[in-house]
């Protein structure tokens, strides 16, 4: 036994659609509820949600959209139905309360409205999630390299801001092919970039999650750029294999059949974040690794000279560690075909650059 009407009200008539209240001012209104059972004023309210939900829809068809998003169809259905029964709900004891009929033609009316506009707010916050996720996808595109799908130079300055922000320890390296320049002479730009996609992958496969805080690519050309946190031993430890990789890959070009190879080596410049005091915004980092590279590769070579033999190494902070050894660009290097090599030089890599 529940009292659900004040004592104003004697009887409460439901059928289908309608509920209608006998003012009674002497006698209080008692319901007897079966147990386990939604009150019949629960299920009015729900049927009013539904058919003034459905009502709108019929009136206002370009609002059916927002209910055609697969999964989300049955939950936002839901959520609207549930809200429409909550003012259903409140109009209902609001008529109570003052003795009128119900459900009458005015709020039926309001409930068709109440829908209409719970539809447009659905409505305008599926528009901004959708502007959302696709700002997301543009941003993470802004940052991206078109051809390696590493970060570009855009991510690389950020990510620089945030280590000078947090003044902490770190170290910057940047890796630049050796002699690049005649593998876009001798075999065209095409080639040239299939095999920078190779390098990065070779990069991304080699540099552990631990090592650095960020790997990319610095411009258009055939640099290569992290940063870490280590210290200048593992920094330069994290350099060796690098460098060591990029100089075992056989870097394949051409498509079908038997495919030519290419061998390469590399110049890794390091150099070591002084603090924002004595470099506010890492360019005498930044340009200290420059000069590595000028100390690794000397003067440039005649780019004319197929036979020209390679320089670099690695060098960090000024200090040569490492030195490449030289060999020809025209050295014999077996022809083998993409069935036969790594997953290094056939485009697939293990590991997923992710963007922050």
């Amino acid at each position: 036994m529940n009292i659900v009407a004040p004592a104003q009200f004697q009887k409460i008539f439901f059928s289908e659609h309608r509920l209608v209240f006998d003012l009674a001012p002497e006698e209080n209104f008692i319901q007897n509820e079966k147990p386990d059972e939604e009150p019949d004023s629960v299920r009015l309210a729900g049927r009013l949600a539904e058919s003034a939900f459905e009502k709108s829809l019929e009136k206002y068809p370009e609002l059916k959209g927002i209910f055609t998003d697969g999964n989300s169809e049955n939950f936002l259905r839901a959520s609207v139905i549930k809200s429409l029964r909550e003012k259903a709900t409140e109009y209902m004891n609001t008529a109570r309360e003052n003795g009128e009929k119900f459900p009458s033609d005015s709020t039926n009316e309001k409930l068709e409205v109440d829908a209409k506009d719970v539809c447009c707010v659905l409505a305008f916050r599926k528009k901004i999630s959708e502007l959302e996720d696709e700002n997301a996808k543009l941003k993470v595109q802004s940052r991206t390299d078109d051809l390696t799908g590493l970060p570009n130079h855009r991510a690389f300055s950020e990510h620089l801001k945030d280590g000078i922000e947090r003044n902490g320890p770190f170290h910057y390296l940047i890796t630049d092919l050796d002699e690049f320049k005649q593998v876009n002479d001798n075999d065209g730009h095409e080639a040239g970039n299939e095999v920078l996609k190779q390098v990065a992958i070779c990069i991304q496969d080699i540099v552990r999650e631990e090592d650095a805080i960020f790997v990319g690519r610095y411009g258009s050309g055939d640099e290569f750029v992290m940063l870490a946190n280590a210290t200048e031993e593992d920094v330069c430890k994290i350099a060796g294999r690098v460098s060591k990789a990029i100089k075992e890959t056989p870097f394949i070009i051409g498509n079908n059949g038997t495919a030519k190879t290419i061998r390469l080596t590399a110049s890794i410049g390091i150099s070591t974040f002084e603090g924002k005091e004595n470099d506010p915004d890492g360019g005498k980092m930044l340009k200290k690794a420059d000069d590595c590279l000028y100390i690794l590769k000397g003067t440039k070579p005649d780019m004319n000279n197929v036979q020209q033999e390679r320089r670099g190494g690695i060098a960090c902070n000024g200090e040569v560690i490492e030195k490449n050894p030289s060999f020809s660009l025209n050295k014999d290097i077996p022809n083998i075909t993409r069935s036969n090599v790594s997953k290094i030089v056939t485009g697939v890599s293990s590991k997923t650059i992710i963007h922050q």
